[in-house]
């Protein structure tokens, strides 16, 4: 990973995206955005990501268990 600082005032942003076929490959179902530090370097953001990943997974769970994320095409099943 580099370890050049990243821009200041930029934003990165955490999806999840929905695996069908094989990992990383599908519609992204959920997504938010996380501010970059000043210094942030690529790897201090992916390890700063990191730490946020299982409270972002948990309140997309309850998202979809709640009704309130719909997955378009994956009613009954399918």
């Amino acid at each position: 990973m580099s370890r050049l600082p990243l821009a200041a005032d930029t934003v990165a942003d955490q999806a999840i995206a929905e695996t069908l076929a094989a990992r990383g490959h599908g519609p992204v179902i959920a997504r938010r955005d996380v501010a970059v530090a000043l210094g942030d370097t690529a790897a201090s953001l992916a390890a700063h990501i990191q730490t946020l990943e299982p409270s972002f997974f948990a309140e997309t769970l309850r998202r979809i268990a709640t009704g309130e994320l719909k997955l378009e095409g994956l009613e009954n099943g399918s």
